[in-house]
This record gives structure tokens, sequence and C-alpha cells, in this order.
């Protein structure tokens, strides 16, 4: 059984100076998008800070027509609730630049001076399943 709480217990109270959330489908549909919104939203209120910067890298999706104003909503929102730089990436699938990524995880990096000291939580099935209990969703903290 997953639990936010419990799963993420070493952000309580703490501030990071990156939160980089890598996931391939985050803005893959608008479901996806409220799920990304959401569990940021439940982490805030756990560390009780933003993060001095919020990096969202996901997979440019050409299936889904409203990713251009879903990733400007997301860094618009993010920025208007106190995330100080709130940015997305979109990585192109197709051509010269394109980058391939499959694992869904979450990457806390508390001291920019250090960022190899880092804390990353792998969830197999990503930030929808991890959020909907009806999904089998793994979630894997490793910190470096």
């Amino acid at each position: 059984a997953r639990n936010l709480t419990r799963d993420f217990a070493f952000c309580r109270g703490k501030k990071f100076a990156v939160v980089r959330v890598e996931d391939p489908f985050a803005l893959g549909s608008d479901i996806a998008v409220a799920s990304l919104r959401r569990i940021l939203e439940e982490l805030q209120k756990l560390c009780g800070h933003w993060p001095e910067e919020l990096k969202i890298h996901a997979r440019e999706m050409v299936d889904f027509p409203g990713q251009a104003a879903a990733k400007a909503n997301v860094e618009k929102h993010f920025q208007s609730i106190g995330a100080a730089k709130a940015s997305v990436k979109l990585m192109p699938r197709f051509g010269p630049n394109r980058r391939d990524f499959h694992d869904r995880r979450l990457i806390f990096i508390a001291d920019l001076k250090k960022p190899q000291k880092r804390t990353t939580v792998l969830l197999t099935g990503g930030i929808d399943r991890y959020l909907e209990e009806r999904f089998e969703c793994g979630v894997i903290v490793h910190e470096s």
C-alpha cells in the first residue's frame, strides 16, 4: 500500500534547492497533468517549502494537441503559487535532438554545491499510477 507521507518522509520539513521530475508521460494527457500538479502540491505541504527550482522533464507528445498549453499552464501555475523557478522541458522523441528516457523519478537535491548528494525516488508506474491506488506501482527511494 502506498502512503505519500511515509514514502516521502525524508522530505518532511526540508528545503530543497532543486526538485526535478523526470516522467516521460507527465504532460501526456490532462489526467497526467492533474496528477503532476497534485503530487507536487502534496510534496510542498510535506516539506513546508517550495524548492528554489522546480524542473519537469517530460516527453514531447505529438498525439496530445494540448501539450503546449499544458506546459505553459503548469509553469504559470507553479510560479503563481510560490515555486520561484518552475520550468518544463519537453524532450523530443524524434530527430537529431531526441532524448529517450524511460525511468519515472523525482530527484531531490538539497544543496547545489553538492549536487551529487541527492535523494532519488523511482516510481515504477509513474506519477499518475502512484496516485491511483487501483494500479500497481513500486516506490524505490535511494539516497546518495
